[in-house]
């Protein structure tokens, strides 16, 4: 596996799977969406 599929997998799936276990574990709405839109900016940056 190569840096860049590693670096994609880890943009897709990490937000999405704590979406998923943030209000599993009590953490609220609001800070769950704020951190899936911060992650994303940071995942969908140019990598250079």
């Amino acid at each position: 596996m190569n840096k860049h599929t590693l670096w994609m997998l880890i943009g897709c799936v990490l937000p999405f799977l704590l979406i998923f276990l943030f209000p599993v574990l009590g953490i609220s709405q609001g800070a769950t969406t704020l951190v899936f839109f911060v992650l994303i900016d940071i995942f969908l940056q140019p990598m250079s």
